[in-house]
């Protein structure tokens, strides 16, 4: 009896140690980082699914004035887009002065989305270096524009576009962003466009940064390789009279990628020669293709929903990680941690299983 239960206890912990060495391994080599809280993930992001055929750019002040974009080839030249691609903010502010700045932080936000810039503010924010500038972009929200104007007023750490805040016009938003950025802090070296919804290491992105591998490039979670999606009711859907290849150019995930000012630059100088695209992170992925300009995709930046210990999330192996609640980054934020030895590492890594 006892040796039948050493054995088995044996064989158990066999199975345990192995399955935990292949999340690991399989962590490294195919980065796959699984979704879990399905549940609580829809009620907080419930336009995740949400699709509409048509894509419509519609500017805040004149709702006369609207463009249809995306029913045939003629449309992607959109008139709309082809002759003011990029908007100006409704206000300008200072921000970089003559300061030297490394780093400029664009974070992508909707009008109603207070709660998650607050926890931003609260969390991942509060440390930044002086030598890192930042602010929220957000544009026109009927529904939200007092509230906002009030927050604008008292924070003042928020830039507003004037055309209507939607998911189809997130291209007019980041080329929009791209340009006022290069006018307000030129000097800035490198730029990292992230969503609201993102946990966000900022000593881990600079000591990527400080390694020189985003020069002239763009990083992040990047694809080589990824496939226009042809079903119809997925929120992501390309009808092949808009883009009629089967493959994407090399590209950043949209939630959250970097790069340097002079691929900015290019890109604004080029952007009138690519036709419009409503998925703003392969908008931008033509416009590296025109340029002749690689993406690198750098461990660290996770697209996807990553459960792990606190300190794991704020450890040199995570940059960012998409799809974040505000609860859960005051959670990663107010957790006190001595440093990150093996077994911290392996319990971070089992984390994400179990």
């Amino acid at each position: 009896m006892r040796k039948q239960y050493i054995v088995s206890c044996s064989c158990l912990f066999f199975i345990i140690t192995t399955s935990a060495l292949f999340n690991i391994f399989s962590t490294f080599l195919f980065k796959y980082t699984p979704i879990i809280y399905e549940k609580e993930i829809d009620q907080a992001f419930p336009d995740r699914t949400s699709f509409q055929k048509t894509f419509y750019y519609k500017p805040a002040g004149n709702n006369n004035r609207s463009s249809l974009l995306g029913s045939d080839l003629s449309s992607i030249y959109s008139e709309e887009f082809v002759r003011a691609p990029i908007k100006s903010p409704l206000f300008d502010r200072e921000i970089c002065g003559n300061a030297s700045v490394y780093l400029f932080i664009l974070i992508f936000s909707s009008p109603g989305h207070y709660n998650k810039r607050q926890a931003i503010r609260e969390t991942w924010l509060s440390n930044v270096n002086k030598f890192t500038r930042y602010t929220f972009v957000t544009a026109y929200s009927k529904r939200y524009n007092e509230p906002l104007g009030i927050e604008i007023q008292e924070k003042k750490d928020i830039v507003q576009f004037d055309f209507l805040d939607t998911y189809k016009n997130l291209t007019y938003k980041t080329m929009s962003s791209f340009n006022w950025i290069t006018k307000i802090c030129p000097q800035a070296s490198y730029v990292l466009k992230v969503d609201d919804d993102n946990w966000l290491n900022t000593k881990s992105l600079l000591e990527t940064l400080k390694r020189g591998m985003v020069k002239n490039k763009v990083g992040g979670n990047c694809k080589s390789r990824g496939s226009p999606n042809r079903d119809p009711s997925n929120k992501y859907f390309i009808p092949e009279a808009m883009y009629r290849e089967h493959m994407y150019p090399p590209y950043c995930s949209g939630p959250a990628y970097v790069l340097s000012t002079d691929v900015i630059i290019q890109i604004l100088n080029i952007h009138k020669h690519v036709p419009f695209f409503p998925l703003e992170d392969i908008y931008v992925g033509l416009c590296l293709k025109k340029l002749n300009i690689s993406v690198i995709n750098i461990c660290g930046f996770n697209n996807l929903r990553v459960y792990a210990n606190p300190c794991w999330m704020k450890s040199k192996f995570i940059i960012s990680v998409h799809e974040m609640l505000p609860v859960e980054l005051s959670k990663i934020w107010t957790t006190q941690c001595k440093g990150l030895y093996p077994l911290q590492k392996l319990k971070g890594l089992m984390h994400m299983y179990i």
